[in-house]
């Protein structure tokens, strides 16, 4: 008989503890990549084993692991059975969950309640140079450049033209009016097309923030978003739906708050957030940027308005 070996986890998302706290699964495997194991369940939600050097995520596991799971030869008919808050894998490993050191995370919702002007303003400058001195990365970076440096790349492809024209014609407004969010997911290509990295920078930002134009974006978006089927990837799909529920990644979490402060805080998550998948990062970064130029744009379009009418 084949010795069922032990994984430690390091942590786990506060959603997913509350899963296995309720009741029994059966999972199967989805995908495997060197650093990420997918599995669904009876429903088709998606759950995450994860290596430690990847960040805490919705409906994910950090596990102490150093090996790739490409290693442990899964395929889609391993089973993964969860019982008894137990997980085990394929019969071969059985993922601790009891250790006093595990971290229950949840993503951290507290809002934004101003902006910090001068460190905002600083912070978009190194964001706007470091674009201009690097490689495209990414659907977004076009549209960015296009669209707020007057920059144009001397032959831009035909999908980073579509990314750019759908960013302005279904987020971009002046007034409350989107247009067809639908044309912008599965935008792209990979796990997560740049369509669908931009949109999450983007609204998790207006959610963040305590502010009236924010809010009332974010409602809009999101009331557009609750009626559609998202024609995109399973992995994409799952990040979606975790957004609209107000969950995301940590380091995207850490990114967008670092934009209000130093210039030190900001470069450190801005790297940290560039090392999720080949472009994502930078496509989701693109997504903030452009949402906190939105909210300090009218902020100052309303603090003229008030100066013009008491002068």
């Amino acid at each position: 008989m084949t010795k069922i070996k032990l994984i430690n986890a390091l942590s786990i998302s506060f959603d997913f503890w509350q899963i296995l706290e309720k009741k029994n699964l059966k999972l199967k495997v989805h995908s495997i990549y060197n650093r990420v194991l997918n599995v669904v369940d009876s429903e088709k939600r998606m759950f995450s084993f994860v290596l430690p050097e990847l960040d805490n995520a919705p409906m994910t596991i950090r596990l102490d692991l150093t090996k790739s799971f490409k290693n442990f030869n899964f395929d889609q008919n391993n089973q993964i059975v969860v019982k008894d808050n137990e997980i085990i894998l394929d019969n071969k490993y059985k993922v601790i969950l009891n250790s006093n050191s595990l971290e229950v995370w949840q993503p951290d919702l507290k809002k934004i309640s101003y902006l910090k002007k001068e460190k905002l303003t600083e912070n978009i400058k190194y964001f706007d140079n470091y674009l201009l001195e690097t490689e495209p990365q990414g659907g977004g970076q076009y549209f960015y450049l296009n669209n707020y440096l007057d920059i144009e790349y001397s032959k831009p492809t035909l999908m980073e033209r579509t990314i750019a024209n759908k960013i302005r014609e279904n987020i971009i407004t002046n007034s409350f009016k989107k247009g067809d969010i639908s044309d912008l997911i599965g935008l792209g290509i990979g796990l997560t097309p740049s369509g669908d990295d931009f949109l999450t920078g983007y609204l998790f930002t207006m959610f963040l923030f305590k502010d009236d134009y924010a809010q009332k974006v974010y409602k809009l978006i999101k009331r557009e978003l609750n009626n559609l089927e998202f024609s995109t990837t399973d992995v994409s799909r799952a990040m979606l739906n975790n957004l609209l529920k107000g969950k995301v990644r940590n380091k995207l979490i850490k990114f967008i708050r670092s934009l209000n402060k130093n210039k030190q805080n900001f470069v450190y998550q801005f790297n940290r957030l560039l090392t999720i998948g080949s472009s994502s990062g930078m496509d989701m970064a693109v997504g903030v940027i452009t949402a906190y130029r939105e909210i300090l744009s009218k902020q100052e379009m309303e603090e003229e308005y008030v100066f013009q009418n008491n002068n």
